[in-house]
């Protein structure tokens, strides 16, 4: 079979010349397959896709998708995420969604979830859940991310918040699964005690296994997370590695208290939902953002990256995951400085490319949009 995957080789280089010149497009696959995709519906140019089964409410603002990915999805491992692909109005957008299921779920049956919390007044997560039934399909990515357990030998210590459980939930079913044997605890927090997703399971889950200690923590009775809390249901933390996945509010303050309890930070892995919070009182001076395709001019409103400061006017760039991991929303910046939050770092003032969902105007900037 002819190579036109690796993009170093003349033959890649000879396909896409053709199929430019042919089709006015990169991939002549890409060019047919709306064309292709109303007939045979998991059919995919460059993606995969995958069949609704089942959409599950599991609380008044989560639901899951349970999804039936075609066969030649090559699986995943407890801890990583999917991009999830779907038609709205015309326009395709993508968003990422954390693996709740066990790979067992999908090695056994083919299916997969996705545990999804409809962000207030967001466009896509509330849509979601009206929008796709049991005779929809979407596309999907690969699973991405390195949120996994890094070493299997070393007892594990879980932090989550609300929605953040998603990850760990894909863990613990894998644990009850195949029986593993490594120590873990869990401190999963939530306002309410009745807030907790998926009580039951994990109190079930930790009933049937010695080695791990769940702990669900109402907030509002017993406040937030705090070193006495983890010296109480976890005495020896410094033996751990430690994870942690929740609102950016918690994961920044559990992270500062973590390393005020002298925990190496070479021990302790972050999974964020959204880009980190930018601390506005650090950057050198507000921001003005010119929109130079559009002719439209912005103030930077308090905490605003560029993706959102666009959509705020009107204007609609083409975007994904909303984390800096997809560059789908890449964007070239003419002129000014921008605040990058994924690298923690200033661009040059003059042209690149930026990330328009991690970049934070410092300063005048514009921008080709």
């Amino acid at each position: 079979m002819l190579n036109t995957q690796n993009k170093n080789t003349w033959l890649y280089k000879a396909y896409t010349e053709f199929s430019m010149a042919l089709v006015n497009n990169a991939n002549i696959k890409s060019y047919v397959e709306p064309l292709i995709q109303p007939l045979f519906p998991l059919w995919s140019a460059n993606d995969y896709r995958a069949q609704v089964e089942q959409v599950r409410s599991e609380s008044k603002n989560c639901y899951t998708l349970v999804l039936k990915p075609t066969k030649k999805w090559p699986g995943f491992q407890p801890g990583q995420y999917v991009e999830l692909q779907v038609i709205k109005n015309g326009a395709k957008v993508s968003r990422c969604f954390s693996i709740s299921s066990a790979p067992e779920l999908y090695t056994q049956f083919g299916r997969i979830e996705l545990t999804i919390r409809a962000q207030n007044k967001g466009r896509i997560t509330p849509w979601l859940q009206q929008a796709l039934n049991e005779s929809s399909t979407v596309g999907l990515s690969a699973a991405q991310g390195d949120f996994i357990i890094k070493d299997r030998s070393r007892p594990i210590l879980m932090i989550a918040g609300g929605s953040g459980i998603t990850p760990f939930r894909s863990y613990l079913h894998s644990q009850a699964h195949t029986a593993l044997t490594q120590k873990a605890s869990l401190l999963y927090y939530t306002r309410y005690q009745n807030e907790h997703l998926f009580k039951q399971e994990l109190n079930r889950i930790s009933d049937g296994n010695k080695n791990l200690n769940t702990h669900l923590i109402s907030t509002a009775e017993m406040g937030h997370f705090s070193l006495k809390q983890m010296k109480q249901q976890c005495p020896d933390y410094l033996d751990y590695d430690i994870y942690i996945c929740g609102p950016n509010s918690m994961i920044v303050e559990v992270n500062k208290l973590l390393l005020k309890a002298k925990v190496n930070e070479n021990n302790i892995y972050i999974e964020r939902f959204g880009p980190a919070p930018v601390d506005f009182s650090k950057l050198k001076k507000a921001g003005t953002v010119n929109f130079s395709q559009s002719r439209k001019s912005a103030k930077l409103g308090s905490n605003t990256n560029l993706l959102d400061l666009a959509e705020n006017n009107g204007l609609q760039p083409e975007s994904g995951c909303r984390m800096g991991i997809c560059h789908k929303c890449s964007c070239r910046k003419k002129s000014g400085v921008v605040y990058n939050t994924l690298t923690d770092s200033y661009s040059d003032t003059g042209q690149e490319d930026i990330q328009l969902c991690v970049s934070v105007p410092v300063g005048e900037v514009t921008i080709e949009l």
